[in-house]
């Protein structure tokens, strides 16, 4: 009884918020499915920290992942030949993206059930894929996404050992869920 009146208050709440914005308020149907959408996240939120309050987080592995997918980049020839910029100020870019795009996934509910070094690595990825095959005004950025597309997978060098088919999965599930909340903020 007390958890379905928690949960009344919060619909009263985004109401009272949508009235203040000067927006219709919730109908019936509307509010059914935003208490049974409360209602899943918080199952999800339950599911991801096992009762466990003692979380890791993924920036807590970020900061390795991309020393060592910066190690790994350096270490390929068509790389070296196609970026114009030192090791620092690609760790830093990449760091920096990644790091919005690992708190933009916890935005997102596909983002929630993924093991944290999932998250990091999916952030990794697409922030490394975001800053050097989407921008377009430096000359050089056509060679680096060549070079990028002759070279092993990114996952790759950023896991020990091989990477399974399973965990492969798992962390592209991760991208798109990163992706559809990257997506979401562009429209607004």
């Amino acid at each position: 009884a007390d958890h379905a009146r928690r949960i009344k208050n919060l619909v009263r709440a985004y109401n009272q918020v949508l009235q203040e914005e000067k927006k219709p308020e919730l109908s019936d149907e509307q509010q059914t499915q935003l208490v049974e959408k409360i209602l899943k996240i918080e199952f999800l939120v339950l599911k991801a920290v096992a009762f466990h309050f003692d979380v890791l987080m993924p920036l807590e592995y970020l900061d390795q992942q991309t020393d060592r997918l910066v190690d790994e980049l350096f270490k390929q020839p068509l790389f070296i030949a196609a970026y114009p910029y030192d090791r620092k100020y690609l760790r830093k870019n990449l760091y920096n993206a990644a790091m919005k795009f690992c708190v933009d996934g916890y935005s997102g509910n596909p983002a929630l059930s993924k093991c944290v070094k999932n998250l990091s690595l999916a952030s990794l990825v697409f922030a490394t894929r975001y800053l050097l095959r989407s921008r377009t005004t430096n000359p050089n950025l056509p060679k680096v996404r060549e070079a990028l597309e002759q070279m092993p997978d990114l996952m790759d060098f950023m896991v020990d050992g091989e990477m399974t088919p399973e965990h492969r999965d798992e962390v592209n599930k991760a991208i798109e869920g990163i992706m559809q909340v990257f997506r979401q903020r562009r429209k607004t």
